[in-house]
């Protein structure tokens, strides 16, 4: 066409009629480098968050624990109302009653006698008779058996024989040789007596209970993905070798987990649960590439992780086909602006012990074990304006997977039959759940379970 200046708009269009900017080397690369790299971060804000989380849970559980630990008894578990005093601190034995007769001659008949160790003098008040038992009062001093010898000899020799008549006025004739008994005066510890309990008043109780079996139910949000390793010898041909496109395009999905398990508790610290749970994981793809099939009308198949989807077209919304689906003349690929959300669900039987790190009112437990499931459903779904729509898998699964669990738990008894508990666990596919080997694909998830518990 002759250029026009009236009509400036129609010759540039017919100017370039059929005209298509090649886009630079390298752009599609600098795209999806971009793209990965604003995922990575949003994993490491999460993954950071979640172990922030963690550690101020154990934080808070360490304080609690040390904050109610009270001095409630001695060294060696000694009650200290047991602990008795030494010889040294006895209190000195009262006199016996017979000895009020010789108060009298008391200031007489009493000599001063230095000690042999430390020179120091003691006062005995004593009686002599016709019998062979002297009783004495103990000299408290270094040496009491050479003190005590001493005294009885000079205080013999000293009593003169007035004295001594009447003295044994008062005492029965030698024909009755009887003595009478005169109960030893009663020796009293201090400390005989229990102590008052200073136990603080805040400190919690500690709830003991002898039940052997328990039944409980839980229910947990859980955070699902999945690990995968590329056989690139036995991949099918429409099948992408590179595990960086998978890693890039695939994402973790939020989904749920609960049931109900019996507990037996095979001594103070070992318990072993079992029961049903029912799980659901998965992944979803959030950048879905497709490419037409060959000699098939509106058929559309998509390379993931668990193998390739089958898309028909003409069984899709025509709104979703004409805002959400565009062709590219280029390349010949097909993108669609939708996620497709892949999800097996399996009925689980764990299998699990657990030990006993804290039991007290507030306790904390560690858990361990295996968690066989059978897989119940497997859907792969476009949602589109509320609405499901259900898509094709052509790989094959096996209908059994064994997870291994691990958790570290807390728990509070409310009674000594009620607790309610709250329970991290972490579980990982021992095995791959792909028939086709050429892709293993092994499911794993993090999960916050939170329970009641009731005690038989």
């Amino acid at each position: 066409m002759q250029y026009d200046p009236k009509n400036l708009d129609q010759y540039f269009a017919e100017s370039l009629n059929g005209f298509r900017q090649k886009p630079p080397d390298g752009t599609w690369q600098r795209l999806e480098a971009d793209l990965l790299a604003a995922r990575r971060h949003r994993r490491l804000i999460l993954y950071r968050w979640t172990a922030a989380a963690a550690m101020l849970l154990i934080a808070l559980a360490a304080a609690f624990y040390f904050t109610t630990i009270t001095p409630d008894h001695q060294p060696g578990d000694q009650p200290l109302s047991q602990v008795q005093a030494p010889a040294t601190c006895q209190p000195p034995i009262p006199a016996a009653p017979e000895n009020d007769i010789l108060q009298n001659i008391t200031q007489e008949s009493t000599p001063t006698i230095p000690s042999p160790s430390t020179g120091q003098t003691a006062e005995m008040i004593t009686r002599t008779t016709g019998q062979s038992d002297v009783p004495s009062v103990p000299v408290p001093t270094g040496e009491p058996e050479i003190a005590e010898t001493l005294v009885t000899d000079e205080i013999q020799k000293e009593v003169t024989p007035s004295e001594d008549a009447e003295i044994d006025a008062a005492q029965p004739s030698p024909g009755d040789n009887h003595v009478p008994d005169i109960p030893e005066p009663e020796q009293k510890n201090i400390l005989t007596k229990p102590l008052t309990d200073f136990t603080f008043q805040d400190q919690p109780e500690v709830i003991k209970t002898n039940s052997r079996w328990s039944i409980g139910g839980s229910f947990a949000p859980v955070y699902a993905y999945r690990s995968i390793r590329i056989d690139a010898e036995e991949l099918p041909p429409d099948v992408n070798p590179d595990i960086n496109y998978y890693n890039s395009s695939e994402e973790p999905v939020y989904s749920y987990s609960g049931g109900v398990d019996v507990a037996v508790n095979m001594s103070d610290k070992w318990q072993f649960r079992t029961g049903l749970y029912l799980s659901s994981l998965g992944h979803s793809n959030q950048e879905v590439t497709a490419y037409e099939a060959e000699g098939v009308k509106d058929l559309l198949k998509v390379s993931s992780s668990t193998g390739v989807i089958r898309i028909t077209t003409s069984k899709l919304p025509e709104d979703f086909v004409d805002n959400s689906v565009r062709r590219d003349s280029i390349t010949d690929a097909v993108y669609i602006n939708s996620s497709i959300r892949q999800s097996f669900t399996y009925l689980e039987l764990p299998l699990l012990v657990r030990y006993a790190l804290l039991d007290r009112r507030f306790g904390l437990n560690l858990t361990g074990g295996f968690s066989p499931g059978i897989m119940t459903n497997y859907q792969a779904q476009f949602t589109y304006e509320g609405e499901r729509i259900d898509l094709d898998n052509e790989s094959d699964f096996y209908s059994m997977i064994l997870n291994s669990q691990v958790g570290l738990g807390i728990n509070y008894k409310i009674t000594g039959s009620l607790t309610l508990s709250l329970d991290p666990a972490f579980k990982y596919s021992l095995n791959s759940i792909r028939k086709d080997h050429s892709i293993e694909y092994h499911p794993y998830s993090i999960s916050v379970f939170t329970g009641i518990r009731y005690s038989f």
